[in-house]
């Protein structure tokens, strides 16, 4: 697995993905075009989209991890079907620009066998594909339907930021053409760099998108050099806050994150939810949250190696160096997630548990320091020892006022949503990328927008440079790793989020529910104590003890009801319940889904990947919003 010495979370990698499509040469079809003309047209357009790279890595190379003394990556990256035609020339213009790296990466409608069936000399498709980087063989089935392209197109889109379509600008009959996949590439947002076929005005493409011809490319270059900008600058940056009397951005944010190691807040949620909801009475979490340790913080890049050795063991991820095709199947996925994910999963919840912490403490610390205020004259101490509760009372709010202050000040709340969010997606785009990669959409009812837009975030921006540069793993979908990466879906994804929200449903209705009844059962015991002072004749020392528990336990009960508030209790109850029958039934349907050799299933079970990702994607916005409106507050 990758690992670094780095003190800080990986850098953000910049990559700009350019798919391809295009025409076959056929008389039948249409004529065949000025070939060194078009190739002129390409390489301008080539040019042009470096250009915009260059221009982004000039202004804003501080932004990304360039590589620095080590092998500078490849920022141009062609994804293509190298079919015969323009998939071909594309290839090869690039192959002739001696001053630009690309980087080739090849999702082929059938294994390379069979579709070197398609060509009439497989020669120069076999060169062009020896300079791949990756190659990912599509389990296609041979049929007049040409679901094989049609699916063979949308793999290119899913690795696609910008689409480059030789094209005539008509629409297909049928599916899997250069038009269809140009018509979907717009549904998609795709922007859409169209150099005609051949050089005729009969047709144009929308007036927003990119659209070239050799007589008026010169006309666009600017337009098309700001797309690429626009596609891989972050958005604009709003201060965050103050750290070292300077100004911060939630990204500088993040990237200037360490390794965390010990922090006095850490568990105490942990150990209020556990003694609430029961669960701290087993031997593991007595052991877990009673101790010391409870206090440290684990190293992030070990405790997640150690996770993800666990979990795939035995599975198509299995980094075991004595199964050679998991093994490299694992190095690639890995190199490109590993490190990403195990920062920010790993601040996300050292954030999280400072946030809860935060607010258990000072809302207990609240209905303690209540106790205090009464407690030197309930007790019957001297006059001059009443300072000394009056002091810890004292001491007791400056730690809340404290506490909170600071917790608002360096934002943990908002931090361990941030780091969630990208986290989350990032497990996801692991998984994914068994299928092809790409493809995750973020999208937010009209009703939230007030919430601001999920992918205007500097955490969108990162997650969309890391899945670029993550691009296609070197696979091939036969059915023994379809049936693997089912399983691995399954079982390492669908079921353990199933578990996870099984877990967290019944915590939070066990929270919800055990303080609804310590509430009232402490109301009952204020009530009886009232009743006791009002209506018993009892001793001095013994009225004062039933006035400081009618005075406490309401405390208590408002310290309570506040921590089950600032929790989210019974909506995340609510919340997890959905998500586990939801998840219950895709899960049912995902399994189900066939997986043979060349009969096209990868298609349907990509499909039902989608659903699930899409699933998980909105509940976790939903969880952004939910708890968004809970930051640490004095009142």
């Amino acid at each position: 697995m990758a690992s670094s010495s780095s003190p800080h979370p990986p850098g953000t990698p910049l990559v700009l993905r350019v798919g391809v499509t295009g025409h076959r040469p056929d008389e039948t079809k249409r004529p065949t075009p000025d070939i060194p003309k078009l190739r002129k047209t390409i390489e301008d357009v080539l040019r042009c989209i470096i250009d915009g790279i260059e221009d982004v890595e000039r202004t804003r190379g501080y932004m990304f991890d360039l590589g620095g003394d080590r092998v500078r990556p490849r920022k141009l990256r062609i994804v293509s079907a190298l079919a015969e035609g323009a998939d071909q020339w594309v290839v090869e213009v690039a192959d002739g620009l001696t001053d630009v790296k690309y980087d080739l990466q090849c999702p082929l409608p059938f294994s390379r066998e069979e579709y070197e069936k398609d060509f009439a000399d497989p020669t120069n498709f076999r060169k062009l594909l020896k300079g791949a980087s990756a190659v990912l063989e599509l389990d296609g089935e041979r049929n007049p339907s040409s679901l094989a392209y049609e699916a063979v197109g949308r793999a290119v889109l899913n690795q696609s930021d910008l689409l480059l379509a030789v094209w005539d600008g008509e629409r297909e009959q049928g599916k899997g053409g250069t038009g269809a996949v140009v018509e979907e590439a717009l549904q998609r947002g795709i922007p859409v760099v169209w150099v005609a076929w051949q050089d005729k005005n009969s047709t144009r493409l929308p007036d927003w998108q990119i659209k070239t011809r050799a007589g008026n490319f010169k006309a666009d270059a600017w337009k098309l050099r700001f797309i690429v900008r626009d596609l891989l600058q972050p958005p604009q940056e709003e201060t965050s806050t103050w750290e070292h009397n300077q100004e911060t951005t939630k990204r500088e944010q993040y990237f200037d994150e360490t390794q965390k190691k010990f922090n006095l807040l850490h568990p105490w949620w942990q150990f209020f939810s556990g003694i609430v909801s029961g669960e701290i009475f087993s031997r593991k979490n007595v052991k877990t949250l009673l101790f010391l340790p409870a206090f440290f913080v684990q190293n992030f890049e070990e405790a997640t190696r150690t996770q993800w050795v666990r979990e795939c063991r035995n599975t198509i991820l299995d980094p075991d160096p004595t199964n050679q095709k998991t093994r490299a199947l694992a190095s690639t996925v890995d190199d490109s997630y590993f490190r990403h994910y195990a920062w920010a999963n790993g601040l996300s919840v050292y954030y999280a548990n400072l946030y809860r912490g935060a607010f258990v403490v000072s809302y207990l610390l609240a209905a303690v320091a209540v106790f205090l205020a009464l407690f030197g004259w309930a007790g019957g101490f001297p006059h001059e020892q009443h300072r000394i509760w009056v002091g810890l009372e004292f001491t007791f709010i400056v730690t809340i006022l404290v506490v909170t202050t600071w917790g608002r000040h360096m934002q943990w709340h908002e931090r361990s949503i941030d780091y969630r969010m990208l986290a989350e997606r990032l497990r996801l785009a692991r998984c994914l990328a068994l299928f092809g990669g790409g493809g995750q959409q973020v999208s937010m009812a009209a009703h939230l927008a007030t919430y601001g837009n999920p992918t205007a975030t500097w955490m969108h921006w990162h997650y969309q440079a890391i899945e670029r540069a993550a691009g296609l793993v070197n696979a091939r979908f036969t059915s023994d790793y379809l049936q693997a990466t089912k399983d691995f879906w399954c079982k390492n994804l669908i079921e353990d989020q199933i578990e996870y929200h099984s877990n967290a449903s019944r915590r939070y209705q066990k929270l919800d529910e055990n303080v609804h009844d310590v509430s009232f059962l402490l109301f009952v015991i204020t009530l009886i104590a009232c009743g006791m002072h009002l209506l018993l004749p009892v001793e001095e020392s013994f009225a004062k003890g039933l006035i400081l528990t009618a005075a406490c336990l309401p405390a208590l009960v408002s310290a309570l009801a506040g921590i089950r508030t600032q929790a989210e209790a019974q909506r995340l109850f609510r919340r997890s319940l959905a998500m586990k029958e939801n998840l219950k039934k895709l899960n049912g349907e995902f399994a189900s889904s066939p997986a043979r050799d060349d009969k096209g299933d990868s298609q349907p079970l990509r499909a039902g990947a989608d659903r699930i990702t899409e699933l998980m994607v909105k509940e976790m916005l939903d969880w952004r919003v939910v708890v968004e409106d809970r930051p640490l507050e004095t009142t």
